[in-house]
């Protein structure tokens, strides 16, 4: 009986039932000596035997939604660092490599042709040669020109050791002329005497030519008349 009112009513609805039972048959007594407020006033004798035995199990509630994602760890500290290893010991050196052998010289080129003359010696160019002879009566020595000059130059015979206008005379050993000018510079004159110039592409007729020209010397006994001669194209 108590334990389907127990069941159906619980803790607190049985003890209102029981306190109900005790107003209706104890009359105005209960109601004045034995009011149940609470379970305190039931012995606890009485109120264990009036303890039901646990339901059954309720079924498995709904699985819950996953949790907010926690925050991130705190960084963790560093690691302590490792020793230095020990320094590795230094290779042996290798040996020098051998010098290599020179190359072998290689061959000169053929030297290049000669190039062509020109017809007549570059204005401003000075020509120089050499004169003379052995003689023994009256005679005629020429001098000529490599590169004919594109005009007749004007000759000049200079004696031993001389000079004269438009022939500064030898500088170094090398005989000078000035522009147009053809200088017969004698070095010896041995009973030799210089009379005139000739130019033999006019008849031989006093003067010289763009050849050169032709100088004739008197002699007495056995003669000798060399030099050198500088002439300058205009």
């Amino acid at each position: 009986m108590f334990s389907l009112l127990r069941n159906r009513f619980g803790i607190p609805g049985l003890v209102a039932v029981v306190a109900l039972v005790f107003a209706m048959v104890g009359g105005a007594y209960a109601a004045k000596k034995y009011v149940i407020t609470s379970t305190g006033q039931i012995k606890p004798s009485v109120l264990k035997s009036l303890q039901g035995k646990a339901g059954p199990a309720g079924p498995a509630g709904a699985k819950g939604d996953p949790g907010a994602k926690g925050d991130p760890g705190a960084a963790g500290t560093a690691g302590v660092a490792g020793t230095k290893g020990a320094t590795g010991a230094t290779g042996v050196t290798g040996s020098t490599g051998t010098t290599g052998t020179t190359g072998a010289t290689g061959t000169t080129g053929a030297t290049g042709a000669t190039g062509p003359v020109g017809p007549t010696l570059p204005s401003g160019v000075t020509e120089t040669g050499t004169w003379g002879g052995q003689f023994t009566a009256e005679t005629m020595l020429p001098v000529s020109l490599n590169l004919p000059l594109s005009a007749a130059p004007d000759p000049v015979f200079v004696g031993v050791a001389a000079s004269a206008p438009g022939c500064p005379g030898l500088v170094s050993g090398v005989p000078t002329a000035e522009s147009g000018k053809l200088c017969i510079y004698a070095g010896v004159l041995a009973t030799a005497t210089f009379q005139l110039f000739l130019n033999p592409t006019a008849n031989f007729a006093e003067g010289a030519s763009k050849e050169g020209a032709v100088m004739s010397f008197g002699c007495t006994g056995t003669c000798i008349a060399v030099g050198t001669y500088a002439a300058k194209a205009p």
